[in-house]
């Protein structure tokens, strides 16, 4: 019944090849292995129900273009590239924001968002805050050092203030828009 509150929007900075890509995300479709692009429209027009994939989609980069543009606003992005986001990320009933080098050493970054399996339907692409807080993580550990990660453990100081910092950043950037 979500489709009963839609509302329509503008997706943003997006770069007219009729998919989700754009000046500061990048968003596909992980539960295709291939990686690639879910939703599609020559005119850029993603107007989906809730019940589509496609819906999270254009969901994530809606929330995710705002986040970053408000940060590149206030002189803050990083990084400066796109960050890919694949909604519907088939690896975990998880979000989260992962950083490493692939077989030829280039640094490899994105947010994969999963579906939850406790509750049908439900995806955490569903949640802006969500959304911005996996995105806050790659500002937080680019700004802190393009070779280091913020700790090894999930326990650390680290990244306790790295996983604190990301909750904040979501909090105050939603806050005004909340009853």
């Amino acid at each position: 019944k979500l489709d009963e509150f839609k509302a329509q929007i503008e997706l943003s900075n997006l770069g007219g090849h009729g998919v989700l890509e754009g000046t500061y995300v990048d968003v596909r479709n992980g539960a295709d292995c291939s990686g690639w692009f879910g939703a599609y429209d020559l005119g850029n027009n993603f107007n989906y129900a809730h019940s589509d994939a496609r819906f999270q989609e254009a969901m994530t980069y809606f929330f995710g273009d705002r986040y970053r543009n408000h940060l590149n606003a206030a002189g803050y992005l990083q990084p400066t590239s796109p960050v890919k986001i694949y909604a519907h990320c088939g690896s975990e009933d998880n979000a989260y924001f992962i950083r490493g080098t692939d077989v030829t050493g280039a640094l490899v970054e994105f947010v994969c968002l999963g579906d939850s399996v406790a509750t049908q339907g439900a995806s955490y692409s569903d949640d802006s805050m969500v959304t911005i807080h996996e995105l806050q993580h790659a500002t937080t550990v680019d700004t802190y050092s393009l070779t280091q990660d913020l700790g090894g453990f999930w326990f650390d100081e680290a990244g306790s203030l790295n996983e604190a910092i990301s909750d904040f950043m979501a909090l105050a950037y939603l806050s005004p828009g909340l009853p």
